[in-house]
């Protein structure tokens, strides 16, 4: 296999390239860190919280199956009554969900399809969509790869907006957990007339 000269904008254009595909993995990354724990569980007698088991994203899940996890817990996450009845007494859990318009969930669900599919050619075909031994099509296939990363980090931050607010609800819940109103209820005899 020959090698076409190097030029700064086939250069530049394979910067792009690996640009992009970090930025997937930076994102595959982060929904592997946040699915584990949109929905977690305590016990009041030991009030550490803990991820749901059955909420664990596989080990090597593709950026699709992620995306799909993600959709499924954000919008069609079982109501808390329903994870309530799995729970043992004195446990509690709580889960993160989105409440929003079928046309936005249906928004986002395309826009993650659409992101998904985006990756996958850039992995296995769209670089033999160009001719990248002419500037042209180096200048063509770098202002994609400049537009696909606009998509990218938008969705990144949208996850990273997630785990900062799961972050802070389990902090606030710690700080509850931590309290003396909570000491002084959690110990207080039930009435049950």
């Amino acid at each position: 296999m020959s090698t076409p000269p190097a030029s700064k904008t086939r250069d530049e254009a394979f910067s792009r390239v690996g640009r992009n595909l970090a930025n997937f993995q930076l994102l595959e990354k982060l929904l592997n860190t946040l699915l584990p724990e949109l929905q977690f569980s305590a016990n009041l007698s030991a009030p550490v919280a803990k991820p749901l088991q059955k909420f664990r994203p596989p080990k090597k899940a593709s950026l699709g199956t992620l995306s799909d996890l993600l959709h499924t817990s954000l919008y069609l996450a079982p109501k808390a009554t329903d994870a309530a009845a799995d729970l043992e007494p004195g446990a509690f859990s709580v889960s993160i969900t989105r409440s929003a318009s079928r046309d936005f969930v249906r928004e986002q669900k395309r826009k993650w399809s659409s992101l998904v599919k985006e990756r996958n050619r850039l992995v296995h075909t769209d670089l033999l969509s160009y001719d990248l031994t002419q500037d042209s099509e180096c200048e063509r296939l770098s202002r994609y790869l400049d537009e696909q990363n606009l998509r990218i980090r938008e969705l990144y931050e949208d996850v990273h907006f997630l785990l900062e607010m799961r972050v802070h609800a389990g902090e606030r819940l710690q700080e509850f957990l931590s309290s003396s109103a909570y000491a002084e209820r959690s110990s207080a005899p039930e009435n049950d007339a």
